[in-house]
């Protein structure tokens, strides 16, 4: 069985960015938005930091991505950006376009998921339009509330 990350503990990935799950367990909750299909949604909220003194690019979707099993079967999530999007706007914190500094800043991301998967891990693969390729990956176990 996988360790969970602690709370509020950075993880450098690479030289380049650190990511840290913050404020609260990342939770499956019902739809955010009477303007998106009703379904499941893991919701977690992220802070960024650039372990660089020169601010980073933005991020690509493509750098988050949820794995987990399923009726014994590996399975791969995609960021689900227009969710995530409206959980930054609802909560007024910065969207992942915004490019990262040493200051950071914590924002919030969004997988459209089955609520029957188990072994939660969020893989973070930072890529921009200036850098296709990841620059670090790292894997985060995750912990999850379920409502």
């Amino acid at each position: 069985k996988l360790v969970p990350v602690s709370m509020e503990q950075e993880f450098p990935c690479g030289k380049w960015l650190g990511i840290t799950v913050t404020y609260m367990i990342p939770k499956l909750q019902g739809t955010l938005s009477e303007h998106f299909p009703v379904g499941r949604f893991l919701l977690m909220r992220v802070r960024l930091r650039s372990l660089q003194e020169e601010t980073s690019a933005k991020l690509l979707d493509r750098s988050f991505t949820l794995l987990g099993s399923l009726d014994s079967r590996n399975i791969r999530i995609s960021l689900d950006r227009p969710n995530s999007d409206y959980a930054n706007t609802r909560w007024e914190t910065p969207k992942l376009e915004t490019p990262i500094g040493q200051d950071g800043y914590e924002t919030f991301i969004v997988f459209d998921v089955n609520p029957l998967m188990t072994n939660y891990e969020l893989l973070f693969e930072p890529v921009t339009a200036e850098q296709p390729d990841p620059i670090c990956n790292l894997s985060l176990p995750l912990p999850i509330a379920y409502y």
